[in-house]
């Protein structure tokens, strides 16, 4: 959970930042202001942040100090092959790789489109700003009673009913079709409400199924699964770029329409509106269902599991 906060929290900033910094407001013959990205402020900025990100990391590596020794275990034959192909018939690893590829392809999806259409739709891309705070707010709302809920309904089931009412969402957003950026803001909030639980224990899943898959194997192999799922969270990535770009090219959007000073056809900006909303709901449903009907390790079936991975390391102590 902490994971996912230190990362929301540090893209915070920038998120809310940025949109004010690198977009010109310009207006059109019609009268119609016309959000411009400024390539030298965005060259600038990325810049900046790299510099920054080095800087922070290096710092971090030079600062910590590993205080907890590893339990020393005995060397044995380590396959990787072997180790990924028993993980690939690990029902609830599979499922979560599927669940976080998903999840992260949503992520930087409407990240990516909701600043078109914030600056296209709507004409105010200063207000992308407050699409971070909406989705985050939630998860500061939450955050105190997390652990109870978990204790209470167990973190699969608050996944999967948390995709699943931010899929409802999702979808009257697209069905409403408002040109209110408030009413839109409104309905990203209880968007945000759903997705906050997974964000905040997706991590906390990857440690169940790693259990599970010591449970199954008797061998704990940490450092192989979350090679895998980091890979699917990449591919995620690769499939939010590749799939707004061809989103993009179906509706015909033109990205030198704002640089000559020119609206887009009324058209054009409806369908910039459905893929922003329609496409983000489907995927949080297909999400809920995998959580709900897929990934398989329920709350019930973790109190059976823990006592017997106690069990495994006590006899291989």
């Amino acid at each position: 959970m902490w994971r996912s906060i230190g990362a929301g929290l540090g893209g915070l900033p920038i998120t809310i930042l940025f949109p004010m910094l690198v977009y010109n407001t310009t207006v059109a013959a019609d009268g119609t202001k016309i959000q411009t990205l400024d390539g030298n402020k965005l060259t600038i900025g990325v810049l900046i942040l790299a510099i920054l990100s080095i800087v922070i990391f290096f710092g971090h590596y030079k600062l910590t100090k590993e205080r907890i020794a590893p339990i020393q275990k005995k060397k044995g034959d380590y396959n990787a092959f072997k180790a990924i192909g028993d993980l690939a018939k690990n029902r609830p690893f599979v499922m979560l790789c599927l669940v976080s590829m998903l999840l992260i392809a949503f992520q930087f999806y409407y990240q990516a489109t909701y600043q078109y259409l914030f600056a296209d739709y709507y004409h105010s891309a200063q207000l992308y700003a407050l699409v971070t705070i909406c989705t985050y707010l939630p998860m500061a709302i939450l955050i105190p009673i997390m652990n109870k809920l978990i204790d209470k309904f167990g973190k699969k089931e608050l996944c999967a009913f948390g995709m699943g009412f931010a899929a409802l969402v999702s979808f009257l957003l697209f069905f409403i079709k408002t040109d209110n950026p408030y009413v839109f803001l409104v309905f990203t909030f209880f968007s945000g409400l759903g997705q906050t639980f997974l964000v905040l224990e997706v991590w906390a899943l990857v440690m169940d199924v790693i259990d599970y898959h010591e449970i199954r194997t008797h061998r704990r192999e940490e450092g192989t699964a979350y090679a895998v799922v980091s890979f699917a969270r990449k591919l995620g990535q690769t499939l939010a770029g590749v799939g707004l770009n061809a989103l993009l090219a179906v509706i015909h959007y033109d990205s030198t329409a704002s640089a000559n000073n020119t609206a887009l056809p009324e058209d054009v900006l409806n369908k910039l509106y459905d893929i922003s909303t329609l496409v983000p709901a489907i995927t949080l449903t297909l999400l809920a269902i995998l959580l709900g009907f897929g990934y398989n390790l329920s709350k019930k079936k973790l109190a059976v599991l823990q006592p017997q991975l106690k069990e495994i390391r006590e006899n291989e102590e």
